[in-house]
């Protein structure tokens, strides 16, 4: 059986990029607002399905099969983008 380039498991760099990104998201949560933290968390997965679909198998962390995970990607971010604008509204009691 002749060798492949196929990498199969995902380099260190990419768990550290999704936690680096996770403390960002935390962050601005806190010191900006929800609605910037939620539209870079919708950002944040919507770049994760396009690389997904774009760079070579294993260099992204999936679960599932490549386009199963990029779908369920973009359609979270979907879902975050168009629920954005109303990430601060204050809650009626």
């Amino acid at each position: 059986m002749a060798p492949s380039n196929e990498v199969r498991v995902p380099k260190k760099a990419a768990y550290w990029a999704i936690g680096l990104w996770i403390v960002v998201v935390c962050a601005l949560a806190l010191a900006v607002s929800a609605q910037a933290a939620t539209w870079a968390l919708s950002g944040f997965l919507a770049l994760g399905g396009i690389a997904q679909l774009v760079l070579p198998r294993g260099v992204i962390p999936q679960v599932r099969s490549r386009l199963a995970d990029a779908f369920t990607c973009l359609g979270l971010a979907a879902l975050l983008a168009f629920f954005a604008p109303w990430a601060a509204t204050p809650l009626i009691i």
